[in-house]
């Protein structure tokens, strides 16, 4: 279960790499910042950013369930402004053993975060082309 945004924006940085960067691709921290912060604000609670391989993750709390959001930069798009993202909503199964694979999904509370993150995108201006793929 999963959703996935992609948008065109120059409000984030995608040109000049951090020496904190775990690799050369790792834009989207001030992309996470902005985006956990609007999400709070909706209610959602949102962990701080953690960097990965491919940009960032947020993990989402929303009633017992646990969400990611992934942040990505696309790689034709470093170096690039305004640039290319990629942002997905994925449930986090639990590693409770067995039983977390045998419940259902989610689907209304996913549906809620991801409208939440599509709701926070579509009112920003400076993004462009969002696209609900």
């Amino acid at each position: 279960m999963g959703s996935t945004f992609e948008l065109r924006t120059d409000l984030f940085e995608s040109v000049e790499a951090r020496a904190d960067f775990i690799n050369p691709r790792c834009f989207g921290s001030d992309f996470a910042a902005w985006l956990r912060e609007r999400l709070v604000e909706r209610g959602i609670d949102v962990g701080d950013p953690i960097q990965e391989d491919f940009g960032w993750v947020l993990l989402a709390s929303h009633r017992t369930f646990t969400f990611t959001i992934s942040i990505g930069i696309m790689d034709d798009s470093i170096g690039r402004s305004p640039a290319e993202w990629c942002v997905g909503v994925s449930f986090e199964r639990g590693m409770n053993g067995i039983r977390s694979f045998f419940r259902k999904a989610p689907v209304v509370e996913h549906a809620q975060v991801s409208e939440g993150v599509e709701q926070v995108l579509t009112a920003e201006p400076r993004i462009r082309e969002l696209s609900r793929a």
